[in-house]
């Protein structure tokens, strides 16, 4: 991943957790605003001094959501993520939670 993103030596990550985690009959966890994680990984990237920011999320819609928050929270950092085909392995978050 490391060098498929092309990532430098310092650089942050989030986990982003939605989807079937925080909703409906499976879910595991209180969902979490985008702009909290948005707020909080701006904060953390800023005080260690990061200017890259990795997302690792199976929920594709998510993470580009996330890099719009970002983009108010923390104009100048890099996000980055894996992308398609189908995002590259990821899923379709909405298509995934209406499964039986």
């Amino acid at each position: 991943v490391n060098y498929a993103l092309g990532l430098p030596a310092l650089y942050g990550a989030v986990h982003l957790r939605m989807g079937d985690k925080v909703d409906g009959d499976r879910a595991e966890a209180l969902p979490i605003p985008l702009r909290t994680y948005a707020e909080a990984a701006a904060e953390s990237c800023q005080k260690a001094g990061v200017a890259v920011l990795v997302v690792c999320s199976d929920d594709t819609v998510g993470a580009r959501d996330l890099a719009d928050a970002l983009s108010i929270a923390a104009p100048g950092l890099d996000l980055r993520w894996r992308r398609s085909p189908l995002e590259c392995s990821g899923h379709w978050q909405d298509d995934w939670n209406a499964l039986p």
